[in-house]
């Protein structure tokens, strides 16, 4: 055997144990939603290496997974939230059952109306929670083509507690959607003083990702309530936080910023220390569509809405009803 053969049959196995390698990843990640850090510990390679393998699963065809869902849309609801809250367009799901059918409503008319409102070369701000992996999930296995757009982080790093997506890990998977690029914010959500904010923001790669946050074309969040277990951001805060959050009249949180009851947004130590793009930035994206799962954040939300931050909403038939009793 002459060298040249050896080292075409040494190839080949290199190619088939990378091609194995990447279906353990896919499978892992799309199908076990394991986390691109958990994937790099369980296996032993860099994260680098594994967003290779589920770039190249998507662009060769492995991973195809896509489901055609017809979501129906309570046209009445949809058309007094929007006059009653004087909103750009609201999508209320009238999808009844389980919870997690009902949350599939949502995540449809979520994804139909970002499609909806963005074109090719566009950009996409995406904040993180629960809501936004939910919708993220269910995107990937959706038949709808989405526009060709960059997705931009709008919030500092948070790790899943439910053993799902990173906040990074979310972006990239929705850009992965769109065939676009991921511009991640290499930040903490929180940080523990003002004087620490204020150098990561002065960061160039920080001060870059916060800049293209502030200039996209629609952002994507949903709404945190100040309590336990209806906001990320109130679980990283400590008792002395959620305290002085309390006695600011916190209410509700948007994309890293705090929300009274009457609609302000609350400024201070506290807001400083949130590594986000800020309100201000927020209120000049043209197009911003907060989608909220479930009944609990009502109240929550109706301060958020005063607050204008939100020009779109997509919410279930139950919210739809108790936002206009609320009024």
């Amino acid at each position: 055997m002459n060298m040249r053969t050896l080292t075409r049959i040494i190839g080949s196995a290199h190619a088939r144990e990378e091609s194995l390698l990447m279906y353990r990843v896919a499978t892992m990640h799309f199908v076990d939603r394991r986390s691109n850090f958990k994937i790099s510990r369980d296996l032993g390679i860099s994260r680098f290496r594994v967003a290779r393998f589920l770039e190249q699963s998507v662009v060769s065809g492995t991973v195809k997974t896509r489901v055609a869902f017809q979501g129906a849309v309570d046209l009445t609801l949809s058309e007094r939230l929007k006059s009653t809250y004087g909103l750009e367009s609201a999508r209320v799901s009238d999808q009844t059952g389980e919870d997690r059918w009902r949350a599939v409503g949502v995540s449809y008319l979520a994804i139909r109306l970002v499609s909806d409102l963005l074109k090719d070369g566009a950009r996409l701000g995406l904040s993180w929670g629960r809501t936004l992996e939910s919708v993220t999930e269910f995107a990937s296995h959706l038949t709808l083509d989405l526009p060709k757009v960059d997705v931009v982080q709008l919030v500092g790093g948070v790790t899943s507690n439910s053993g799902g997506l990173e906040a990074s890990d979310l972006v990239r998977r929705f850009a992965l959607l769109t065939r676009g690029q991921g511009v991640v914010l290499n930040s903490p959500f929180l940080v523990p003083t003002s004087e620490v904010a204020q150098g990561l923001r002065s960061e160039s790669s920080i001060s870059a990702a916060l800049t293209v946050g502030a200039s996209t074309d629609v952002a994507l969040f949903s709404v945190g309530a100040w309590k336990s277990g209806q906001s990320m951001l109130w679980k990283l805060l400590s008792d002395e936080d959620r305290l002085l959050g309390e006695r600011a009249g916190v209410t509700a949180d948007v994309c890293g910023s705090l929300i009274t009851a009457t609609g302000e947004v609350v400024a201070g130590d506290l807001s400083e220390r949130i590594m986000a793009i800020g309100a201000d930035a927020l209120y000049r994206v043209p197009r911003r569509v907060a989608v909220v799962l479930g009944t609990d954040k009502t109240d929550a939300l109706q301060s958020a809405l005063k607050s204008g931050l939100i020009t779109d909403l997509v919410v279930e038939a139950n919210t739809a009803r108790s936002l206009l009793q609320l009024r």
